[in-house]
């Protein structure tokens, strides 16, 4: 991520959570990344705090309820201090407000306990991945962010395991509306693949989170906020129109950014 003389040394990581046995298999996964080191492991938060000072990580993986000094607490820190530190926050927590605050305050990625160690290893690498060309990683993270954010709006909560699906299936689509016109053959197999699912299980998890959306929210609402078109007696929208619709705010979104 950062350079340091002329080659790129191994991505430091600092690991703040009192969940000993999370936090063991998590380590040993990111460690088996011969690109990734794993300097600190902390069970509360005044010694998280003492060792993003000590190694100035280029990544931190917490836990939101810490012990000594909260999740929040800490990110409020980094920011002060201009640390050029991608965060991913956890937590059993899954309300939205809690969501949105965490994402509002900077976050880059938020996962809901118990997580898939496999879907937090992905993201590190995918961020360790993006931080190669920094002039395009603030765009890619406002595109997590307005994702996450207009999810919360519709009303699909991050613990749904449908959440990330939908949430890289917009993000896919809105860097390449072509995946859009091969949702089975392309869309759902790629997403499965990053997950260490099947596009059968994809799809279904998929659906099930646009009808607690749509349960959850007016036909109404949901039309004055996306633009939504149904034919008459459809009750909510398709897979692919789901994504298209989200995708396609957020394109629009960006370009008025």
């Amino acid at each position: 991520m950062r350079a340091r003389g002329v080659l790129m040394s191994k991505t430091k990581i600092v690991v703040i959570d009192n969940d000993k046995k999370a936090v063991w298999e998590l380590s040993k996964s990111l460690e088996y990344e011969e690109n990734i080191e794993v300097v600190s492991v902390e069970e509360n938060g005044i010694d998280g705090l003492e060792a993003i000072n000590k190694y100035n990580p280029d990544i931190v993986i917490m836990e939101l309820l810490l012990t000594g000094i909260d999740g929040f607490s800490i990110i409020d820190y980094i920011k002060e201090c201009k640390y050029d530190i991608k965060i991913i926050l956890t937590s059993v927590i899954n309300q939205q407000n809690i969501v949105r605050e965490a994402f509002d305050k900077g976050i880059d990625y938020f996962a809901v306990k118990p997580y898939d160690v496999n879907t937090i290893v992905n993201r590190v690498k995918r961020i360790i991945g993006e931080n190669k060309n920094s002039e395009t990683f603030s765009a890619i993270y406002s595109v997590d962010s307005i994702i996450a954010n207009s999810l919360i709006q519709l009303g699909i909560p991050a613990s749904l395991k449908g959440y990330r699906y939908v949430a890289t299936g917009i993000k896919r689509a809105t860097e390449d509306q072509g995946v859009l016109e091969g949702v089975t053959k392309i869309l759902y197999p790629d997403i499965a693949k990053e997950y260490d699912s099947t596009p059968q299980r994809v799809e279904k998890a998929i659906r099930h989170a646009i009808e607690v959306a749509w349960n959850k929210n007016s036909d109404c609402d949901l039309k004055n906020k996306f633009c939504v078109n149904l034919d008459k007696g459809r009750k909510r929208p398709t897979n692919s129109e789901f994504i298209a619709m989200v995708s396609d705010k957020l394109r629009l979104e960006l370009k008025s950014a």
